[in-house]
This record gives C-alpha cells, sequence and structure tokens, in this order.
C-alpha cells in the first residue's frame, strides 16, 4: 500500500453496541462537556500528537493538553525546540472524557477511531507521537492483526509507517512519568524517547518499492536448475525462507511447500520446492559454504533441509532473529513480522494466509508436529509472501549489520 493511500477498512471500525453504529456507540459524548472534542494546535512543523482521552482540564476548555500532564509535556517539548501548541496538531484515542478520568475501553477507541484516522488524512503529518497505550491501539488496532502487546514493546522505535507517510514515535503517556516518580529510569527513558523524537522527525521519508515488484517467481524447474547453477558458479549472499507444513518436521506428510532466496540487490526469488536433478542442485547451493546464508531463526530452516531434504545447510553467516534479540531483549519484538514494521513501515502482509499457515486441525492430537493447511493456499500468494519473507530478512540484516558497524562492533569490511 503505498504511502497517504488510506481505505475505509484501514481507518475505520463499525462496532455494534446496543444498536447504534461508529462514533456515538459509546455514549461518552453525553456524559461530558466537550462532546467529540475537535483536534488543536498549528501543526507548523507537521507533528501530530495522539494521547489518550481529555481530562477534566481538558473537558472544561475543549482543548487537549492543557492540563498538569499537558503542560509537564510541553516543557520537555520546549527543551529540544518543539512547541506542543504551534508546532504541533492534538488529537486524542478517544475525544469525549470518560467519566472519573478512567483508562477507555477498548470498544471505545474503536468508536473514535474513524475521528482520529479522518484527522490524519486531513493533516497528512510528517511525523505522528504515539503517546501510551490507547494511542498504539487507535493507530494500530485495525491494521495489527496480531497481538499489540503494551507500549513497553513499542515504546523506543522510530517507524516509517508507510499507510500514513509518517515517522512514527510511539513512547510512554506523560502521566505515566508522574505516577513512576519513585523510579527516574521510567522519566530517563522518557526523555531518551524525546530526544530521538527530536533529532529524526524531519528526517526524509524513506522511499520503500513495493516487495512485491522485485520477487521473481520461478515455476520452471528448467529455469530454476539454472539461476541455482549461476549461484554456485557466482556465489552470494543469500536469505533463505521455507513455507512448509508445519511447525516441525519430523511427522509423516510434512514438507517443504516453497523456497525463496532474497539477495542484497533487493530482489527474490521464489518457487515450489523441485525434484529431480534441481532438488539436487538446490542441495548444492545448501552445502556450498562459499555462499553465505542469512535466515530468520536459521534453526528451522537448518532442521527442515535436514529432515525434508536429508541436507543440513552450511555457510550460516547470520541469524536475523537472534540479533535482533541481541540488539533488543524486550519480548515480543524479534518476530520478522514486528521487525518489518518497525525497520520498513510494512504492516501486514500475511493475514490473508494466516486461515491456512497457522490452522492446524490435528494440533491438539500432535502439536508442534501437526499438518497446516497451507497447501490449500493459492500458490502465487504462498510464493509471494515466502519471497517478503526473505526480503525482509536480508533488508534487515544489512540494517542489523549497518547499525553494529556505526557502533564500532563490527569490522567494516
Amino acid at each position: 500500500m503505498p504511502a497517504g493511500f488510506f481505505t475505509p477498512s484501514t481507518v475505520q471500525d463499525v462496532p455494534q453496541i446496543g444498536g447504534l453504529v461508529g462514533c456515538a456507540a459509546c455514549g461518552l459524548y453525553k456524559q461530558c462537556l466537550s462532546p467529540k472534542m475537535e483536534a488543536t494546535g498549528e501543526g507548523q512543523k507537521g507533528i501530530l500528537a495522539i494521547a489518550e482521552a481529555p481530562g477534566s482540564e481538558e473537558d472544561e476548555r475543549n482543548k487537549q493538553l492543557v492540563g498538569k500532564i499537558g503542560q509537564y509535556l510541553r516543557r520537555k517539548l520546549l527543551q529540544r525546540g518543539i512547541d506542543l501548541d504551534v508546532d504541533c496538531r492534538k488529537i486524542n484515542a478517544i475525544n469525549c472524557r470518560p467519566p472519573e478520568n478512567r483508562k477507555p475501553t477498548d470498544s471505545e477507541i474503536n468508536c473514535c477511531r474513524s475521528r482520529v484516522w479522518a484527522e490524519i488524512e486531513k493533516m497528512k503529518p510528517r511525523a505522528i507521537l504515539l503517546l501510551g497505550g490507547s494511542a498504539i491501539k487507535s493507530f494500530l488496532g485495525r491494521r495489527w492483526k496480531k497481538d499489540l502487546g503494551t507500549i513497553s514493546k513499542w515504546r523506543g522505535w522510530t517507524i516509517p509507517d508507510r499507510d500514513t507517510g509518517a515517522w512514527v514515535f510511539p513512547m510512554f503517556h506523560p502521566s505515566y512519568i508522574e505516577r513512576s516518580a519513585d523510579n527516574p529510569a521510567v522519566e530517563k527513558i522518557f526523555d531518551m524517547d524525546l530526544d530521538r523524537f527530536a533529532a529524526s522527525y524531519n528526517d526524509d521519508f524513506p522511499q520503500f518499492a513495493p516487495e512485491e515488484n522485485r520477487i521473481e517467481i520461478l515455476y520452471s524447474e528448467r529455469e530454476l536448475y539454472q539461476r541455482l547453477q549461476m549461484l554456485l558458479e557466482f556465489p552470494q549472499e543469500i536469505a533463505i525462507d521455507f513455507e512448509t507444513t508445519g511447525l516441525k518436521p519430523h511427522a509423516p506428510g510434512h514438507k517443504i511447500v516453497t523456497c525463496a532466496f532474497a539477495f542484497g540487490t533487493g530482489a527474490a526469488i521464489a518457487f515450489p520446492t523441485p525434484s529431480g536433478r534441481t532438488r539436487e542442485m538446490l542441495k548444492k547451493v545448501f552445502t556450498d559454504e562459499k555462499i553465505a546464508k542469512v535466515a530468520h531463526n536459521l534453526q528451522f530452516e537448518n532442521n527442515w533441509s535436514s529432515v525434508s531434504l536429508d541436507t543440513e545447510i552450511k555457510g550460516w553467516a547470520w541469524d536475523t532473529m537472534l540479533m535482533s534479540h541481541v540488539l533488543d531483549n524486550r519480548q515480543g519484538v524479534t518476530g520478522l513480522k514486528f521487525q518489518a514494521y518497525v525497520n520498513f513501515g510494512r504492516v501486514d502482509y500475511d493475514s490473508h494466509l494466516e486461515k491456512y499457515i497457522h490452522r492446524a486441525p490435528e494440533k491438539k492430537k500432535k502439536g508442534g508436529n501437526a499438518l497446516n493447511l497451507i497447501e490449500s493456499a493459492p500458490l502465487e500468494e504462498v510464493l509471494l509472501y515466502n519471497g517478503m519473507d526473505a526480503i525482509f530478512t536480508m533488508e534487515l540484516k544489512q540494517k542489523q549489520r549497518a547499525h553494529l558497524q556505526k557502533q564500532r562492533f563490527l569490522n567494516r569490511k
């Protein structure tokens, strides 16, 4: 999806609550002084700040972030040359004050999401500041098909969100800093995230060539044989990714359905697992140590190749999942889909295949050895998905390596 492209399914939920649909369904507008509070602020620097909900003072003045917590954020931003009212637009995840300032419910956030996204579409911000978990749910809850987790998982990333064409900066809500006054480390983390935001929000937004357009699907085993032969003659680093019939390869009936290689050029090939002499050529590629191999959790590819192809892969050079853990050991951040979003802005490219890849009718009986339904999925879609996994693995490896070189942990050669 190109930057700046919006569809109703991207930005809206239509929850059914008490027979009502949309914004008014939660009923909060009946209980506050400033219902459906409009966004405020001039936004001269193209920054949109999304907070949680109006407090009592905000409700009285019909303006976001004017109470004690808002003043704290104002001071913090001014220290970094950013005026919250002049340089930013402000909106909340829900725009009617909840009773007694309680935390917004997921249903309320869903009802108000269309208002938040209407502001994003209208403003087309350069940068989006997500303050707290409710802002994360508002911004990502419709698009992120997996477990969102807490703000602790998301804070600290500088995300090039392709759907909005904006840099996205999740961080703690400033009210959490106040509640954590007895733990000075929390404010230090908040200051670090604000420093990152101030240093990066005005950076040029990267241009992403759609990954689908960089994948060559090879159905012909003859053509694949020639490509593998060329790879053996002119070795280069490849990122390997398999799509398989399950998590573990040991039960009868399991196999590698498709395979993809991504190259340092940003391109990839994807192909059904071959037979005959082409299969033997593939095994030669896997055992040639002159061809450096990269994977996201290489143990998975190595186990499947060892069992399904009777070939242990040699020449492993990098495991992007392991390196993701080395660089950031928070829970829930090492998966390839999470890394593809926070590093390359691609929020979802696999949900259409979830019902095939992660559905295993015999899972209770066979556990990790259960067969999934991937062979029932449209083959071209599986191959494209496989190729995208390989591309993101290679690009993540390159980014990780560049980071380590910058930090002088690796030789630059």
